[in-house]
């Protein structure tokens, strides 16, 4: 902390995707003005399908049933994904057309497929490694939500491209997350390290209906303030101030 924050306090202007690090760095010294200016998205590229024929259509093709949550992200300890796989474990036992789709790699990715592979439900769990532009965009309309229990996250573009892509959200209720995840509004926060909370609100969301329509629709409203044209424009308004 002494290190970063004696940096930061060099430079005119300190600009931090969300309070909960604003709020940490005021405390372990920083002294210069700052902006809380979240990070930002392509919402042109990240969107949801245009209507539910063409989304049945690339679930058929990507082969996702109707109820897939997706976990998008590096694979690594920190990430704490063998919760989510927990979690899955649990709720697939009740519910057993629920699929759980990984996107990403990283250096845990062989323990964790180690861990699926010895989970009940190891046939509904797929690893499919890195993905990049129409691909990854494919995948997220594809799936039903985006589900994280990571607690070291301050402001996750995995989570607002999914956000963006209309899924509602499963997160653990743990720094910038609880920033951008309105409890209730489109998605859940659970407390951390909770799989078996994880593994009720996966199967609430699966029943689908009204309330997961309006979590889509919010959480689609709710990435249009992480907009590339949005933030370009906080940065401009940053950069003037400080000339």
């Amino acid at each position: 902390w002494r290190a970063t924050v004696g940096y930061y306090n060099r430079c005119d202007h300190v600009i931090s995707p969300t309070f909960s690090l604003a709020y940490e760095l005021k405390e372990h010294g920083l002294r210069v003005p700052y902006t809380v200016l979240p990070n930002a998205i392509d919402t042109n590229e990240f969107c949801p399908s245009h209507d539910e024929l063409e989304r049945e259509q690339l679930r058929a093709r990507l082969g996702i049933g109707r109820a897939a949550y997706v976990y998008l992200g590096r694979l690594s300890y920190e990430k704490s994904i063998d919760q989510v796989l927990d979690a899955f474990n649990q709720a697939a036992q009740t519910q057993p057309e629920l699929q759980l789709i990984v996107v990403g790699d990283g250096p845990e990715r062989s323990e964790l497929e180690k861990i699926a592979s010895s989970l009940a439900s190891k046939d509904r769990i797929r690893f499919t490694g890195f993905l990049f532009g129409r691909p990854l965009v494919e995948m997220l309309q594809a799936c039903s939500g985006i589900v994280t229990a990571s607690k070291s996250e301050n402001m996750p573009l995995a989570i607002l491209e999914g956000m963006a892509c209309g899924l509602p959200v499963i997160a653990a209720s743990s720094l910038g997350l609880s920033e951008i995840v309105v409890d209730g509004g489109n998605g859940y926060l659970v407390p951390p390290d909770s799989p078996s909370e994880i593994a009720k609100r996966m199967l609430e969301m699966a029943h689908g209906g009204e309330q997961i329509t309006r979590f889509a629709t919010m959480s689609r409203m709710l990435s249009m303030r992480y907009s590339e044209d949005e933030v370009v424009h906080g940065l401009e308004s940053v950069y003037r101030g400080v000339i």
